[in-house]
């Protein structure tokens, strides 16, 4: 390799980020110039720690960053998914579809909760088995596998009977001349 090339090699080298925020620090720099004018096993060896200690930071920080952004990224999901799961129901009016959301948010009991009286009326015609999923996924937030595991049922299972709860209490509001 020619001299012409090695000041190339060492110049991309020393635009290298990492490198360069290495030698941002006065120390750093000192260090690499005794061990570029003076390369003895001493400089070299000083040069190499103070490198790895760098380094190693810069690997540390990266690493929580990781951390914290994979649980933001998690947070942001579950929150999403907590919003999905309230309690509403969907119905057509005069061709525009309106959602109604009929719980107070200060009842834990979905009898307790429910303010419109045809969805009340309606909950009468659920099993309890479906009242429990329901009240476990909308007023307890629970997921349908923590439902399913607390059930000792299959996930599947509790979402097919949480549908037909729903599809159950739709029916009922049109029987019953609710919106």
């Amino acid at each position: 390799m020619g001299n012409r090339q090695k000041e190339n090699s060492a110049k991309q080298l020393m635009n290298h980020p990492i490198i360069y925020a290495f030698l941002q620090n006065s120390d750093n720099e000192t260090l690499f110039k005794k061990a570029r004018l003076s390369p003895t096993k001493q400089n070299i060896a000083s040069l190499d720690a103070a490198f790895k200690v760098f380094y190693s930071e810069i690997r540390f920080i990266k690493y929580i960053s990781t951390l914290i952004h994979s649980y933001s990224v998690s947070y942001d999901k579950q929150q999403r998914r907590n919003k999905k799961s309230q309690l509403a129901l969907y119905t057509l009016s005069a061709g525009e579809r309106e959602t109604q959301s009929f719980l107070s948010e200060r009842e834990n009991c979905l009898e307790d909760a429910l303010s419109d009286p045809f969805l009340y009326k309606g909950l009468f015609h659920l099993t309890g088995r479906e009242k429990e999923i329901l009240e476990l996924s909308y007023m307890k937030s629970m997921s349908d596998t923590a439902i399913a595991n607390k059930q000792g049922v299959s996930q599947q299972a509790v979402s097919k009977a949480r549908k037909r709860a729903l599809r159950k209490l739709r029916e009922q509001i049109e029987k019953q001349g609710g919106k």
